[in-house]
């Protein structure tokens, strides 16, 4: 009899062959009710982190998931990021000729 261990050990690695050899996606493991034991396993958050260090055993398919995961999470993120920095860099440079105007 197998324990839960040796069976989400399987299952990640048939998940890897899956994400790589046959392009699931990962957002249907993300998504899938029936994952969700695995999901809880140390073996799944071993597959993210190697995912997120763009492990090549799982396909680049995966890294892709993560960044449209990450987009739905928080859209537009790059956009906002760069208009925080032009506002924070206007504010600055304004600040650098407003103060010695005030002072002299």
């Amino acid at each position: 009899m197998r324990t839960a261990r040796e069976e989400s050990k399987k299952a990640a690695e048939c998940l890897r062959i899956a994400l790589r050899d046959y392009n699931l996606k990962f957002g249907t493991v993300l998504n899938d009710p029936d994952m969700a034991p695995f999901r809880a396993s140390p073996e799944f958050k071993e597959l993210q982190e190697e995912a997120l260090r763009g492990g090549e055993d799982i396909g680049s398919g995966f890294r892709r998931d993560l960044k449209l995961i990450s987009e739905v999470q928080a859209p537009f993120r790059g956009v906002r990021r760069f208009f925080y920095v032009a506002f924070i860099a206007a504010a600055g440079i304004s600040t650098f000729f407003t103060i010695p105007r005030l002072i002299f």
